[in-house]
């Protein structure tokens, strides 16, 4: 965590090392409470919020993880959370696609996003439209193939006033797109 933010968030964080049960306890519940959270109120602040809450709750496990004797190397193996998310997107969407959405050129930035081994992460506001896409894209891969998804993502969509959604992600307020991609695809993943 850059310095600044950990001072900005300092007090947000308990002062002493959970045990690792409790690490997980803390990830579960901000997994489930992000999974429950209706679609109406998922906007810019929301998916800024996850991202935040999942970096302090994962540093937490790492801590635990490291208090309980076990190799600095493999607690990092759980600090994945977004490089995961970022190669599960670029096999769903491919590279192009979420460079596309995450407005770089090069298709080698998100494979170094996506790299375990790497120190650089998006900044706040792309890794929340690449949750975003995330989320509307594993609704649609549960029915469908990442063909059919890839090519959801940048064919023309009514409930998006006749946009892509990947340009929607790219080019709108997060805040007003979310809630509608995500409505836009459990329509597409409900429809028989």
């Amino acid at each position: 965590m850059p310095e600044e933010h950990e001072k900005s968030v300092s007090w947000l964080l308990p002062t002493s090392t959970p045990t690792v049960t409790e690490a997980l306890a803390e990830v579960r519940q901000v997994l489930e409470g992000l999974d429950s959270t209706e679609p109406k109120h998922m906007n810019e602040t929301f998916y800024v919020h996850a991202y935040e809450s999942l970096d302090v709750v994962v540093r937490r496990l790492l801590d635990a993880l490291e208090t309980a004797g076990i190799d600095r190397r493999l607690a990092e193996g759980i600090e994945l959370v977004m490089p995961e998310l970022i190669e599960s997107l670029r096999r769903l969407l491919g590279d192009k696609l979420v460079a596309y959405i995450a407005s770089v050129e090069a298709t080698s930035t998100v494979a170094h996003w996506a790299d375990p081994a790497n120190s650089q992460s998006p900044s706040a506001d792309v890794a929340a439209r690449l949750i975003a896409a995330h989320h509307a894209a594993a609704l649609l891969s549960k029915r469908d193939s990442a063909a059919v998804t890839q090519a959801w993502f940048q064919g023309r969509n009514p409930r998006l006033d006749d946009k892509a959604p990947a340009r929607c992600l790219r080019e709108h307020e997060l805040a007003e797109v979310a809630p509608r991609l995500l409505a836009a695809a459990r329509a597409f993943a409900a429809a028989p």
